[in-house]
Parts: C-alpha cells; structure tokens; sequence
C-alpha cells in the first residue's frame, strides 16, 4: 500500500511541479491544470496543456495527504510573499524556489533517484511514475476512462502507452474464456 501511495503521490506531485495550478480548497479540494513546463533540449518550455484533456481539474477529496502538503505549502508562500514583497514571484506555481520562481524541470529527475531509495522502493525514471499510476489504477479496477480523465489522456492511448500489461490479467482473460 505505501508503494501504491508514494507512486499516485509522486505522478501528482510531478505534474503540480510542472504545472500552473489553480488550488480550490472548499468543500471539495481540487487541483486545475492550466498551464504546463518542460524541458526541450536545454531550454524550459512553458504553455498551454497538450490538448483540452490535459487542461483539467482533479478532486483531491480521496488525497487527504496530498491536501494538507499544498495547504502547508500555500501558507508557506503566502508568509515569504509578505515579507518579500515585490521581490517575490507570484506566478502561481505550487513547487516553487524561496522567489516563487518555478524550477528548472529537470531537477526533479535529478532529486527522484534518492527520493526513490529514501521511500525504500525501486529506482525508476520520474516518467515511469506516471506509467506506473496508470497501471496500478487500472489494476485497480477503476474504469479505464476515469483513469485516462486524471491523467489527462484519451482512454485508448491510456491503454496503449501507458498500461503495462500484468501477468495475472493474462491469466483473468484466460480464465473468462473457459466460463
């Protein structure tokens, strides 16, 4: 379960990281994303989402951790906007430098590897996260729609690039064919 945990949260926290976000914490917290960053060649690339899929919004009602981090974090922002005034960057970023200044998306790839052994799971590129949240929410059982909408990608390239087939899903199809 923790494995499971750490994966979802890391897949979120990768695409708040290179993400403009929009927080609503009422009733129900959600996450938009509006705006995304990323590394092509050696320059940041900054725009609009890929497609209207990938501009979404995300309950985060079921996170509950994952609520508390961007409440503390937008405390955090708020107290050095104040006391930094126009020095400080209010461009919206949820991760941001002690300026409000969006990072550089490459040091996230570089702090993952000893995040990775510091959580006591394998070592995988930060980009298999997001290939691994997708497999184990559909291990899951969650319609393969519902997972696509989160992830913000059509259903069937859900399935196609970012599922990786199970061993014992195999063996479920199998075993419905004999019935």
């Amino acid at each position: 379960m923790v494995v499971v945990l750490f994966v979802i949260a890391s897949a979120l926290a990768f695409a708040l990281a290179l993400a403009l976000v929009d927080v609503f914490d009422g009733a129900e917290p959600t996450v938009t994303i509006r705006r995304t960053r990323g590394l092509v060649g050696r320059g940041v690339v900054e725009g609009e989402p890929k497609s209207k899929r990938s501009r979404r919004t995300l309950p985060l009602t079921g996170l509950p951790e994952v609520v508390a981090l961007l409440r503390a974090t937008r405390v955090a922002q708020a107290e050095r906007r104040l006391a930094l005034g126009a020095s400080y960057s209010a461009e919206g970023y949820v991760v941001a430098d002690l300026l409000g200044r969006p990072l550089n998306p490459g040091s996230y790839s570089q702090r993952f590897g000893p995040l990775c052994v510091e959580a006591g799971v394998p070592v995988i590129r930060l980009h298999d996260v997001r290939h691994s949240s997708v497999t184990l929410m559909l291990a899951a059982g969650l319609p393969v729609h519902v997972v696509a909408a989160w992830h913000g990608h059509d259903p069937v390239m859900a399935l196609r690039v970012y599922s990786h087939v199970q061993t014992d899903w195999l063996a479920s199809a199998g075993a419905a064919l004999a019935l």
